[in-house]
């Protein structure tokens, strides 16, 4: 998983009461914003079965946010009950900050402050002065930079995650920490903490006959049947730079850092699937099972069934640690999806080229 400024340690909440955030504030400045830039470019996204409108002011943000999620543009104009997002940058439209949550100016870079509200929800991230604010009563969200040109490519690379996941949750569609693949017909996600294997996992099938619907967040709702289904979020590949070697048949195109960007706490490569694979993203399928791969360097690669408090255990702390504002809802909706589905482990070990076939042959059982 990408690094990000994101610590439970040194977070503060406020209630929205005690900010001077005003919708109507938030509202005005982008359109202040818009009009300095030239006017507002839209874009319509179906993300979780679910559209969302991005409007941006000029197009300074457009190539920082928009790459990762791709795959998801739909062109036809959305719908009625569309999620409006109005996003800007406040150093190419010379305009003035929004206000910041109560809290904010004493963080740490790696601090988050958050004000919360009966209706609405905001979240400042201080080590890229972005601001994140969801409005559920008005079916409308605000995101803000202070400066594109700082924005880091691990940032880019799972854009307005604090807004897609408070927006979706609402929706019903839950954030998870996961990677995922599969066919039309279904697929897996594959859980765990950072370091465990899960976008190894995932991006071992590139170039095989299985489907990639990301391998850090993807989304799980349920179906009118009550069945789950996974959604692809972005179409980002990360890998530990020092572990590309262990791909050499893996096509990538790695995204450049940018100078003056905030730089990454890890040495990642990260690159669009779609770029070299084009044919293996996907915007989701049924969910078939939780797969919990598990290092193991001198054993064969193996998978197997194993208990669903097992599963459990490497979806829900993952999710909820690495999900900023995941919560009861969250739990409950995850354990409720993992029981309907088979919970398995892939021994990660010698012949990893094997895992396309293991999951294909688990798909077929």
């Amino acid at each position: 998983m990408a690094a990000r400024p994101a610590s439970r340690l040194s977070s503060t909440t406020s209630p929205a009461g005690g900010s001077s955030l005003s919708v109507d504030d938030l509202h005005g400045q982008f359109q202040r914003a818009s009009d300095r830039a030239g006017g507002t470019l839209e874009r319509t996204y179906r993300i979780g079965g679910k559209d969302i409108r991005l409007c941006y002011a000029g197009d300074a943000l457009i190539e920082r946010l928009s790459p990762s999620i791709q795959h998801l543009r739909t062109d036809d104009g959305g719908s009625s009950s569309e999620h409006r997002v109005e996003i800007w940058d406040g150093a190419s439209t010379a305009t003035a900050p929004p206000p910041i949550p109560p809290g904010a100016e004493t963080l740490p870079p790696a601090g988050i402050a958050t004000s919360v509200g009966e209706q609405r929800r905001s979240i400042y991230q201080a080590g890229v002065r972005t601001l994140s604010v969801v409005d559920w009563g008005r079916n409308r969200s605000w995101y803000w930079a202070g400066d594109v040109g700082l924005i880091p490519e691990w940032e880019s690379s799972t854009p307005l995650r604090h807004i897609l996941h408070l927006w979706l949750a609402s929706q019903g569609v839950q954030f998870v920490h996961a990677g995922a693949v599969g066919r039309p017909e279904g697929g897996f996600i594959i859980v765990g903490k950072s370091g465990s294997g899960k976008s190894s996992t995932t991006l071992s099938t590139l170039g095989s006959d299985l489907l990639y619907a990301g391998d850090d967040y993807v989304a799980v709702s349920l179906d009118e049947a009550g069945r789950p289904h996974v959604h692809s979020l972005y179409g980002c590949g990360k890998l530990e730079t020092a572990h590309v070697a262990r791909f050499p048949r893996l096509e990538i195109v790695p995204r450049p850092e940018r100078d003056g960007a905030l730089p990454a706490r890890r040495d990642k490569t990260i690159f669009y699937v779609r770029d070299t694979y084009p044919d293996q993203v996907t915007v989701g399928f049924p969910l078939k099972g939780i797969v919990v791969p598990r290092v193991s360097a001198h054993e064969p690669t193996e998978l197997t069934d194993i208990p669903l408090t097992a599963a459990l255990k490497a979806l829900i702390p993952s999710t909820l640690f690495e999900i900023h504002g995941a919560g009861q809802q969250a739990l409950s909706m995850l354990t409720h999806v993992a029981r309907q589905v088979r919970t398995l482990e892939l021994r990660l070990g010698t012949d990893m080229e094997r895992i396309p076939e293991l999951f294909a042959r688990a798909l077929d059982s």
